[in-house]
């Protein structure tokens, strides 16, 4: 009788020991799903090769994406366990975990924000639809081309430009020859106005209208599809952020622009 005691024993040890090691198992299974992250704190940027360098990195709950830090590598990769000194091999670009830490998943708005984490920048460019536009019944199309492009227009307006407000634009011409020929062709029809928003919208527009002289913009381009020469070239576009806001100022009255 003992002996068969002695093996149910035996046999109930082994059950248990396999039980737990499945469950071992398990966790390390529910483990390998968690992605890294880590503060952008921890990520530093390799003085030689300009590469990533991830120095430490935490594994916590899946987190939101608006709500964590975006950071190259290591929030993509997955480990068995919390892990810490993570780095970019150099060679490969894979990333080496090196030893296993916990922490929590850090606030993307308490970070810094470095080369790593790069923030949306929505701009807002001043777009001027001239008088040969208007005049050849081209506004449509162009207009459409910039839809195309998913720019948003959040301002227009239809305007005929007085000689002071022309001048005050085009300060920097003024005491040019050919100055007065401009003055008549801007005010020869009314134009319309457009404040366009996009991310990188300033120079997107500059790419989608092509070179201000429209004789050398490509083809494709709405200045080389559309467009005549110099002056007679379309559309006039913001060509910098400082601009941008000095014309938007020019242009339209705060309540009249729908950021």
């Amino acid at each position: 009788m003992w002996w068969r005691f002695r093996n149910l024993v035996a046999g109930k040890g082994r059950l248990f020991l396999c039980l737990w090691g499945m469950g071992g198992i398990l966790q390390m299974i529910r483990a390998a799903s968690i992605p890294v992250v880590t503060p952008v704190s921890n990520v530093k940027k390799n003085s030689t090769t300009g590469a990533a360098e991830v120095v430490q990195v935490a594994a916590a709950e899946t987190p939101n994406a608006a709500e964590s830090p975006k950071i190259i590598q290591a929030a993509s990769i997955s480990v068995v366990a919390p892990a810490s000194n993570v780095k970019e091999n150099s060679t490969t670009g894979a990333a080496e975990v090196v030893q296993v830490v916990a922490a929590e998943t850090p606030n993307a708005a308490e970070s810094p924000k470095e080369t790593l984490y790069k923030e949306i920048k929505m701009e807002t460019t001043l777009i001027i639809l001239k008088p040969d536009c208007m005049e050849n019944g081209l506004s449509g199309e162009v207009i459409n081309r910039f839809a195309k492009a998913n720019f948003e227009i959040v301002g227009c307006k239809m305007m005929s430009l007085s000689e002071s407000l022309l001048r005050e634009h085009y300060a920097h011409l003024t005491h040019l020859p050919f100055f007065p020929e401009i003055l008549a062709f801007m005010q020869s029809r009314p134009v319309l106005v457009l404040a366009l928003r996009k991310e990188k919208a300033i120079a997107e527009m500059r790419d989608l209208l092509g070179p201000t002289d429209s004789a050398l913009a490509p083809k494709g381009t709405i200045r080389g599809d559309f467009g005549t020469d110099k002056m007679r070239n379309i559309a006039h576009a913001s060509d910098g952020e400082d601009s941008a806001q000095q014309e938007l100022k020019r242009f339209f009255k705060s309540e009249e622009l729908f950021l």
